[in-house]
C-alpha cells in the first residue's frame, strides 16, 4: 500500500485572504503528490554476479536469469528479515520466486558461443512481498538506518591503536565487502584528516565532540566504535568485540561478539571473518529494533508546525521516505501550523526510530504530538 495524502477534512482558512489562496491552492498542488514511490531501494537487489556456462549462449543467460533470481530473492530476505526465519523460504522454486520480481536490469554483460557473464539488477514487488509475509506470518523490517561511520579500536600490547600501523582491525575493515542492508556501513580512509579529527583514546572514550566532527565529515548521523582486543587459546588467535553504537534514538547499542580462531588460520583471516560477524550483529538488534507486520497497525493524530510554505513541502518530502507510514491524511491546516492523521505500521516506538533517521522527532506534549525537525536546520 502506497502513502496518500487525503484532503477531506481541510477547514479554517480565513476566508479571501490572499496568502491563505496561494498557500491552500500551492499545498493541494504539491501535497496531492506525496506518495512513496511503488517501489524503493529497500525492494532494490542490485549487483548480483552470474556467471553460467552451457550448451549455447541463450541457455547459459536464462540459467544466469533464474540464477540471479534466487540469489537476489534470497538476498532481500535476508536483507528484511531475521536469521530464523530464513529457512521457510529456501525451498521456494524458481516459478514462485519469478512472482516477486517486477522487472530486473543487466550490466557489464559478456557473452560468448556457450558462457554468459553479466551484473544483474532485480527490483522486487512490495506489496507482493508484504503479502508474502503476512502469509507466513513473518515479522519483516523496512527502515534504513542512518549511514553508520564504524571506528575499529584495537588494544594490543597496551596500545590503543586506531589509525596507527599495523592495526589489523582496521585493514580487515577496508577489505570489507558490503552486502544488502538496512545499515549502510562506511569505513573511514584513515588520512590526516581523520588523524587530526579524532585519537584512538578519544574514540575509546567516546569524545562526543570528536565523534561529532569525524562524523561530520563522513556525513553520518551514527558512528559505531567497535574495539577488538586479540588473545591466544592454546593454539588459536581468538577476538572479542565490545561494539558501541549510538543507533538507536534515546539509547546506545552495546554488543559483544567473540570470533574463535581455527587451525591454522592467520589473524588477519580471523579478524575478516570478525568484520562479518560484527555487522550480522548490528544487523540483528536493528532488524529486532524495527520488525513490523501487516496485521499491527497504528493511527496517530500529529501536529506540524509550520512558518512557511517551504517548511511544509520540505516535512511532505521527508516523510514520503518513512516506508512503515500507509496513510497520511490531512485534517486540519492554518498558515502556522499543519495536523496530520498518520496510520504506521508498529508500535510509536518504531515510528519515532524511523522518523530519527529522516532527522525528524516526534514528541509528546501532554495528549498532543508533535512533529518537528530534529535539527532545525532541515526545513530552513
Amino acid at each position: 500500500m502506497s502513502m496518500r495524502m487525503n484532503f477531506g477534512l481541510i477547514r479554517k482558512l480565513r476566508p479571501g485572504s490572499y496568502w491563505s489562496t496561494i498557500f491552500l491552492f500551492s499545498l493541494t498542488m504539491f501535497s496531492t503528490g506525496l506518495t512513496q514511490p511503488l517501489f524503493g531501494d529497500v525492494f532494490d537487489i542490485e549487483e548480483i554476479i552470474v556467471d553460467v556456462t552451457a550448451n549455447s549462449a541463450a541457455e547459459a543467460k536464462n540459467r544466469a536469469i533464474k540464477e540471479g533470481e534466487a540469489r537476489a530473492f534470497s538476498s532481500l530476505i535476508s536483507k528484511l528479515t531475521i536469521r530464523t526465519d530464513y529457512e521457510q523460504f529456501a525451498q521456494f522454486s524458481a516459478e514462485e520466486i519469478s512472482n516477486y520480481i517486477h522487472n530486473f536490469s543487466v550490466s557489464e554483460e559478456k557473452t560468448s558461443k556457450v558462457r554468459y557473464i553479466a551484473k544483474l539488477n532485480f527490483r522486487f514487488k512490495p506489496e507482493a512481498m508484504h503479502r508474502m509475509f503476512e502469509e507466513h506470518k513473518i515479522l519483516f523490517a523496512e527502515t534504513v538506518s542512518k549511514p553508520v561511520l564504524v571506528l575499529p579500536v584495537l588494544l594490543s600490547g597496551g596500545a590503543i591503536m586506531l589509525w596507527d600501523d599495523p592495526n589489523l582491525w582496521r585493514q580487515a575493515w577496508r577489505k570489507y565487502k558490503a552486502k544488502p542492508s538496512l545499515v549502510p556501513i562506511i569505513v573511514p580512509i584513515g588520512d590526516l584528516k581523520d588523524v587530526a579529527l579524532l585519537g584512538a583514546e578519544q574514540a575509546l572514550s567516546r569524545d562526543v565532540s570528536r565523534l561529532e566532527a569525524i562524523g561530520k565529515r563522513y556525513k553520518v548521523g551514527t558512528t559505531a566504535v567497535l574495539v577488538a582486543r586479540i588473545f591466544d587459546s592454546e593454539l588459536e588467535k581468538n577476538i572479542e568485540i565490545e561494539g558501541n553504537w549510538d543507533g538507536v534514538v534515546g539509547a546506545r547499542d552495546f554488543f559483544k561478539v567473540i570470533v574463535e580462531g581455527k587451525k591454522n588460520e592467520t589473524v588477519e583471516d580471523t579478524l575478516s571473518r570478525a568484520v562479518y560477524k560484527v555487522v550480522e550483529k548490528m544487523e540483528y538488534n536493528w532488524k529486532q529494533g524495527n520488525l513490523v507486520g501487516l496485521n499491527k497497525q497504528t493511527a496517530l493524530n500529529v501536529t506540524v508546525p509550520i512558518n512557511n510554505l517551504d517548511d511544509w513541502l520540505m516535512m511532505r518530502e521527508l516523510l514520503a521516505r518513512i516506508k512503515i507510514l500507509r496513510d497520511v491524511d490531512l485534517v486540519f491546516l492554518s498558515l502556522r501550523e499543519i495536523r496530520l492523521h498518520l496510520q504506521f505500521l508498529g508500535e510509536v516506538k518504531k515510528l519515532v526510530l524511523a522518523l530519527a533517521q529522516e532527522d525528524l522527532s516526534l514528541i509528546q506534549d501532554n495528549d498532543e504530538w508533535l512533529l518537528i525537525p530534529a535539527n532545525p536546520n532541515v526545513t530552513n
